[in-house]
C-alpha cells in the first residue's frame, strides 16, 4: 500500500488496483451534499486507485456520449481521495452532472464506463449505471431541498424551462415535513382533491440507488416511519401520471 512517504516504491510491489464502492446515484442540485458523483479510494487517499491512467465515459439511453474524463501520468500516485464519505472534495474520476460543454444533464439515469490502468500493467473496467435527480438543468441551489423532476417521457427541455405539466404544482404542492426528522415525517399534498391522494405512489431511495420504502397514499397527510433506516440522506419520490416531485429527506 502507498502512502505520501513511500509514493516512489509503490510500483515495485506490483500493487492491483483499488478503489471503494462506486456509487450509483447523486443529486446535483448545489446544496452541497452529494452533489458529485465520485470514485472513492478510501483505503489510500494518498494513492488513489494504485493508478496511473483512467478514462471514464457517461452515455445517455440513447448510447449516445454525454461526457468524458481522462487522465494519462507516468509518475507513481499521481491521484487522490477523500478518506472518507464526510472528507469532502472528491477523486479525480467525478462527474457533476455536466455534458463536456458545460451545460447539465436532465434527471434520469446514465450509463458509465470506466477504465483504469496502474503498474505493470495492472488493468480494470466497469460499466454501470448512475441515477441523476435534481440536475441543475432544471434547478438551482436556491430551490433548497425540495425539488420538481419531471414524469419520464414528458419533459424535453433543453435547460431551466419546466414544462406547463409540471408547473401546475405551484398551485397544488406536495410537502415533506419534517425535514431532517428522528422517526416519522409526513408527505403532504396541498389543494388536491381529498380523493386524489390514491392517485398518489411514492418511492424512498438510499444514496446507493436502493428502494427502502414504495408504497400509495392512503389520505392528503401520508405517514412514514424509518424505524428500520439508518440515519443518512434518502430521495423521497411522490408521483402520479401527471405530477413528478422528489425531496432530499436527512434521517437525523
Amino acid at each position: 500500500m502507498c502512502d505520501a512517504q513511500v509514493c516512489d516504491e509503490c510500483c515495485d510491489d506490483n500493487p492491483p488496483i483499488t478503489f471503494t464502492t462506486i456509487p450509483n446515484i447523486f443529486t446535483p442540485n448545489g446544496d452541497g451534499i452529494n452533489d458529485v458523483w465520485y470514485v472513492p479510494d478510501f483505503a489510500n487517499p494518498f494513492c488513489a486507485f494504485n493508478a496511473q491512467r483512467f478514462e471514464l465515459q457517461i452515455f445517455n439511453r440513447w448510447d449516445q456520449l454525454v461526457y468524458s474524463l481522462s487522465a494519462n501520468h507516468n509518475t507513481c500516485c499521481p491521484f487522490t481521495s477523500p478518506s472518507n464519505a464526510d472528507a469532502g472534495g472528491y477523486s479525480p474520476i467525478y462527474w457533476n452532472g455536466s455534458l463536456n460543454n458545460g451545460s447539465f444533464v436532465d434527471d434520469t439515469h446514465y450509463g458509465y464506463i470506466l477504465r483504469i490502468w496502474g503498474c505493470n500493467n495492472a488493468f480494470f473496467d466497469q460499466a454501470g449505471m448512475i441515477g441523476v435527480y435534481g440536475s441543475h438543468a432544471r434547478y438551482s441551489a436556491s430551490d433548497d431541498q425540495n425539488q420538481e423532476i419531471p414524469v419520464e417521457g414528458i419533459n424535453n427541455h433543453s435547460r431551466g424551462k419546466p414544462d406547463s405539466t409540471i408547473s401546475t404544482l405551484n398551485t397544488k404542492e406536495i410537502m415533506v415535513y419534517p425535514n431532517p426528522f428522528n422517526d416519522l415525517f409526513t408527505i403532504k399534498l396541498i389543494n388536491f382533491e381529498a380523493d386524489k391522494a390514491l392517485d398518489f405512489h411514492y418511492i424512498v431511495i438510499n444514496v446507493i440507488g436502493q428502494t427502502i420504502e414504495a408504497g400509495r397514499l392512503n389520505s392528503n397527510e401520508h405517514m412514514i416511519s424509518s424505524n428500520n433506516w439508518t440515519s443518512s440522506i434518502y430521495l423521497c419520490r411522490v408521483f402520479n401520471k401527471n405530477y413528478a416531485q422528489t425531496f432530499k429527506v436527512i434521517k437525523q
